[in-house]
């Protein structure tokens, strides 16, 4: 009786170590999860902000970038507003200051997670590209009705349309080959009648860099 009840007390602290090392292995996998979720480079990738000034081809860029607000950070953005360049563009008449979206990701992300809160009707977006060519625009994760105008490498609008919240449907396409594209608040082209054969005036050196 007094051997087996020694065999006992030898086996019972085995039984516990293995319950102990099953347990710390479940926490370091959580780890590693938690480890890839913090890298998410939607997050991690944020550009650091620039030099603010111009940079005398009529475009600034960096803090008060606009000289009317600067827009708050939005954590679901890579490209935070008050990071990109701002061109100052006229568009027939009427004066815009358009944020700059002169690269491939840049251009991807565009308008998407941005509020009606976070730009006025003087401000929106133009995208650079590196060539002419017919181009097609969707609305993805984004969450405010725009205006789009697509304009040729004679800085000439091509078209314009109105394109709905989040809307990956609809076919928004150029009628023509565009090398830029603007995209503001909804409404404002037809208030302004900006359409086809309008003029564009555009800042020297305005171009795409990849």
């Amino acid at each position: 009786m007094m051997n087996r009840t020694a065999l006992l007390a030898l086996i019972f602290p085995v039984v516990i170590v293995g319950c102990a090392a099953t347990s710390q292995n479940t926490e370091s996998s959580g780890s590693v999860t938690a480890s890839s979720q913090a890298n998410n480079p939607i997050v991690a990738n944020i550009p650091e902000p620039p030099t603010g000034g111009s940079n005398g081809n009529g475009t600034t860029g960096g803090e008060g970038q606009t000289g009317q607000h600067e827009p708050p950070v939005n954590p679901n953005r890579m490209f935070q507003l008050k990071d990109l360049e701002v061109a100052e563009v006229k568009i027939g008449e009427h004066p815009f200051k358009l944020w700059v979206m002169d690269t491939y990701a840049k251009r991807q992300e565009g308008m998407m997670y941005l509020q009606n809160s976070d730009f006025k009707d003087d401000e929106g977006m133009i995208f650079v590209f590196g060539d002419s060519a017919p181009r097609n625009f969707w609305m993805k994760n984004t969450f405010v009705p725009l205006d789009i105008a697509y304009i040729n490498p004679s800085k000439t609008i091509l078209n314009v349309l109105t394109m709905k919240a989040h809307d990956i449907d609809t076919p928004y396409n150029s009628r023509g080959s565009a090398m830029y594209v603007i995209e503001v608040r909804a409404g404002l082209f037809a208030k302004l009648e900006i359409k086809a054969g309008t003029k564009v005036t555009l800042p020297e050196g305005l171009k795409s860099k990849d």
